[in-house]
């Protein structure tokens, strides 16, 4: 088990009622829209669950050294300086460019996703 750190996730709340996984499916359409994205695409995208919210998306930053395909964070950093400073500026074209993809790939699905945000959340490193 990981130590819990500071990230910047790019992507949306999980819709109400969205399955991510399913450790118990049978079959291929009793899976999670995560899980099945994987499966179809070697791709991977996170999730982040919190007390009173449930987050899916890419990582831009991702605890002090970084993980997969996100960046680790130089502190201090100005929050709305994130876009226009590197490494991170190019860390969250990135990530869009990977939800961009997942969401295309749900929208071909039949599911809708609200617009993808920026969003600070704790994360589990290393």
């Amino acid at each position: 088990m990981g130590s819990t750190s500071v990230g910047v996730l790019y992507g949306v709340r999980v819709p109400e009622g969205t399955v991510l996984y399913n450790d118990f499916a049978k079959s291929e359409s009793e899976r999670g829209l995560l899980e099945r994205y994987e499966r179809a695409t070697r791709e991977c995208l996170d999730s982040q669950w919190h007390p009173t919210v449930r987050l899916m998306g890419a990582w831009v930053i991702r605890g002090p050294e970084g993980e997969d395909d996100a960046v680790g964070v130089d502190l201090p950093v100005a929050l709305d300086d994130l876009t226009s400073t590197e490494p991170y500026a190019a860390a969250i074209i990135r990530a869009r460019e990977r939800w961009d993809a997942f969401a295309s790939w749900c929208a071909a699905q039949g599911v809708t996703l609200p617009p993808a945000r920026l969003w600070l959340a704790l994360t589990e490193v290393g």
